[in-house]
């Protein structure tokens, strides 16, 4: 998959990191985090983003437009790596809303 993503982005580098299970895998994250030195991108389970939340490391992916290059950035995640897929930042943004309490 990394091989495949770096053929269509070649100005892109990406090293992938093998962490061990999602347990080892968030408590690395966390660690790097809290050490200054986080990942730009992790696979954790689903369950873990509330305690990346709570400990402000996460920013909102809607975010990313605020950034140089950000709308580009986001929409290239959203269509996905091997395809077109629906454009989902509408439902990102609300499932974000509804995950934080008013």
């Amino acid at each position: 998959m990394v091989a495949d993503f770096g053929k269509d982005h070649p100005d892109i580098t990406v090293k992938p990191i093998y962490a061990g299970s999602y347990q080892d895998t968030i408590t690395k994250v966390l660690t790097a985090i809290k050490g200054g030195d986080a990942p730009q991108l992790s696979v954790i389970l689903s369950t873990d983003m509330y305690t990346l939340i709570d400990e402000d490391a996460v920013v909102p992916f809607e975010s990313l437009g605020d950034l140089r290059g950000g709308q580009e950035v986001a929409g290239r995640l959203l269509s996905g790596v091997h395809g077109k897929q629906p454009d989902r930042r509408q439902d990102l943004g609300r499932a974000r809303s509804s995950a934080r309490p008013s």
